[in-house]
């Protein structure tokens, strides 16, 4: 009876464990394919299904450890995601693909993957655990096509449109405001006479200013530092009614200028400004200096940054031990893997990899995966790097330490300075030619 007894104990453990061993990671969840741990909170199989491409309205809630990250509620918006392709295995949008109008559904995220494809790492400030997992709570609320989408946002623009028109007309007349607009209409009194000059284009101007929109909330001052805000005139640095209404003022003088949005950022969101945003600024013009003062500071500043470039090359050879000598143009090849194939020629089509980055490390660009095809020897890439492949064969890798002038010289490029100096890991993967140029 005692064997009895203990068999039937340890059967019933084992029936415990296993029961327990068979319970759902996440109880009530169903696990996909990719990962995704689903519950469906209201579903109808008879509502549409959204499309790639499609986008999707969306009440939405998300949570890391019952702790609240977003509410479209409590922010009182109804987010738009257009449904594409899945950026990481278990994504949302691999979930929302398995909703219905109408439908309201829970779906368990992993976190680390989740956060790295919203911002690209993980912030210090948010704490994520390798088992953590995002929890969405979501009702699709719409669906529409690419192009309804598309229709509804214009309609939308062209409604925030006529109403700043209308805005900017009863600005007028509220405020009684009897000056004379230019051509492209702005309006523009001064406040404050001058006793100064004009400025002309190319000159470089100092201003102080407040700028407000027409509900005379202020959203850019140069009081609240106590600085000067300066820019050359005619260059385009600045909004097309400040470069219509510069001209006419004098140093010393203070204006109001009441610019439409065609003359401000139009239909652009820029920084705290709206798309069709009228807006109203207080001018102090402070000071001038003139077109030829400009460019002999500037030639000055870039001799100093040209020297500088120069003696920073010369250092990073030093203090890099890098004795290989230079090609007659200056560039310097560093050999790091032979190659086994083809060597290059003008005129060849190539496949390479790279990575580019200043000398002091700043990551300038890296090519395009798995590889970036280019014509040798035609001027489609650097100066360095065309000559840089063409000293090279199949397979193989060098670094190379372009200087400036084979680089983008002393005009520099979008946000790459004059004289930039730079180191380029480079990859020639494969040569084509014969009938794979075609």
């Amino acid at each position: 009876m005692r064997t009895k007894r203990i068999y039937g104990w340890i059967m019933g453990l084992f029936g415990l464990l296993l029961l327990v061993g068979c319970q759902p990671k996440y109880p009530g969840y169903q696990r996909t394919e990719e990962g995704l741990y689903v519950r469906f909170i209201e579903t109808d199989s008879t509502r549409p299904k959204p499309a790639q491409g499609d986008f999707l309205k969306l009440a939405m809630d998300c949570f890391l450890r019952d702790s609240l990250l977003y509410s479209s509620s409590a922010k009182g918006e109804s987010p738009r995601i257009q449904l594409k392709p899945s950026g990481f295995r278990g994504d949302i949008l691999s979930g929302l693909a398995l909703m219905r109008e109408g439908d309201s559904a829970s779906f368990l995220v992993q976190a680390d993957s989740a956060w790295n494809a919203m911002f690209g790492a993980v912030p210090g400030t948010v704490s994520i655990r390798p088992k953590d997992r995002i929890r969405y709570e979501i009702r699709l609320e719409k669906i529409q096509t690419k192009e309804d989408f598309q229709l509804e946002v214009e309609a939308l623009y062209e409604s925030i449109r006529s109403q700043s028109e209308a805005d900017f007309q009863a600005y007028l007349e509220q405020q009684q405001i009897d000056a004379k607009p230019t051509e492209n209409g702005v309006y523009c009194w001064t406040t404050q006479a001058g006793n100064g000059r004009r400025p002309s284009s190319g000159d470089l101007v100092e201003v102080n200013y407040v700028g407000r929109f027409l509900d005379g909330t202020v959203f850019d001052s140069t009081y609240r530092d106590d600085s000067c805000f300066r820019f050359v005139l005619g260059n385009g640095y600045v909004i097309p009614g400040w470069e219509e209404v510069l001209p006419r003022m004098q140093v010393g003088s203070r204006i109001t200028a009441l610019i439409p949005f065609a003359m401000a950022y139009g239909d652009h969101t820029v920084g705290r400004i709206p798309p069709y945003s009228n807006l109203v600024y207080d001018i102090a013009l402070q000071k001038i200096t003139d077109s030829e003062e400009v460019e002999r500071q500037y030639r000055e500043r870039m001799e100093t940054v040209k020297a500088q470039s120069k003696a920073d090359f010369q250092a990073y050879l030093e203090a890099h031990h890098i004795s290989e000598t230079p090609t007659p143009s200056g560039l310097f090849i560093l050999r790091k893997q032979p190659g086994n194939g083809r060597h290059a020629g003008a005129g060849m089509k190539a496949r390479i990899r790279f990575e580019a980055q200043t000398l002091d490390g700043v990551r300038m660009g890296v090519s395009e995966e798995p590889y970036q095809e280019v014509v040798i020897g035609k001027g489609a890439v650097l100066a360095g790097v065309d000559e840089g492949l063409l000293s090279m064969s199949e397979g193989e890798t060098v670094t190379l330490l372009i200087p400036y002038p084979l680089a983008y010289g002393a005009m520099g490029y979008g946000n790459i300075p004059p004289y930039t100096n730079i180191l380029l890991d480079l990859q020639l993967v494969e040569l084509l030619q014969g009938d794979e140029n075609e």
